[in-house]
């Protein structure tokens, strides 16, 4: 403990003690170039995220899915329906902590994995029978994956982007998740107008759509200001650098990280030291 405390108070004075000279930093990259990487994560989450809430009507509707499960009741209906929604204030909630503690990016990639795998097995029932329960679980997850998604994504976008367009990215999620919806609708075509197995696909395809997700996580930049936060300064101001022009006040927003920083380093030192002050019990 007396151990974590030092490091903490230092980490926090080193914050607040560090000056540096970044006014000869300047980004490299042209404003379409860091629009574009900006833009890609909301473009695939979006789309992944609102394709699970616009393809289940079809499913549960479809005569290949009653004839499957035998015709199940209206509330057993209701909760495969509402799998997705619970799962995604589980989701939600746990999206902060996730985010904080991984950074932003390895977020962005659970996101994908949380989506992306419940949905792929919900191909199974092509070749044998899958439990009801277990297509509760996988909408359940998927849920999950969601909700922990537009906490994610909403948040990246804001430390990614530039506040000329950032507004523009922000709206990008929103537009995609219709896009996403959409799609979903064109899938429930397939389920109540193709063969009997056809609502596996409709609600399984989901799992391919989270696949560019996953790719452009893994291969994105991580949050300048996460890295910021978590002490690693030099990779956070090149990781700044190529988000931005030439034109751009690089210096203002890493003093504005820096800070930032720093108020954070410091509330964890009085959190900790408050902490030991009523050793470990409620005051």
């Amino acid at each position: 403990d007396d151990a974590k405390e030092e490091l903490l108070h230092d980490g926090g004075s080193s914050h607040a003690s560090t000056v540096e000279d970044w006014s000869s930093i300047k980004g490299k990259n042209p404003l379409w170039k860091n629009f574009l990487r900006c833009a890609l994560l909301p473009a695939t989450g979006g789309v992944a995220c609102g394709m699970g809430l616009g393809n289940i009507g079809g499913v549960v509707e479809s005569r290949g899915f009653k004839d499957t499960y035998g015709n199940p009741s209206d509330s057993m209906i209701q909760a495969i329906i509402s799998a997705m929604p619970l799962g995604g204030i589980f989701g939600s909630i746990l999206a902060g902590c996730i985010m904080d503690r991984f950074g932003r990016r390895s977020s962005s990639m659970l996101v994908a994995v949380l989506i992306m795998i419940p949905s792929l097995l919900l191909f199974i029932p092509l070749w044998t029978f899958l439990p009801l329960w277990a297509v509760f679980l996988c909408r359940f997850v998927v849920g999950i994956g969601t909700g922990m998604g537009y906490g994610t994504i909403y948040t990246m976008g804001a430390e990614l982007a530039h506040a000329s367009y950032r507004g523009r990215i922000q709206t990008l999620v929103q537009v995609f998740t219709t896009v996403g919806i959409f799609f979903g609708y064109l899938t429930n075509m397939i389920a109540l107008t193709s063969s009997q197995s056809a609502w596996c696909t409709s609600i399984g395809i989901q799992g391919l759509v989270a696949i560019p997700l996953l790719l452009v996580a893994f291969f994105g930049p991580e949050s300048p200001r996460w890295l910021m936060m978590q002490g690693y300064r030099s990779l956070a101001v090149s990781t700044l650098c190529s988000l931005r022009t030439p034109q751009d006040d690089v210096r203002e927003e890493l003093q504005a990280m820096s800070a930032a920083a720093a108020a954070a380093a410091d509330a964890m030192t009085v959190a900790w030291q408050h902490r030991r002050s009523c050793n470990g019990r409620l005051p």
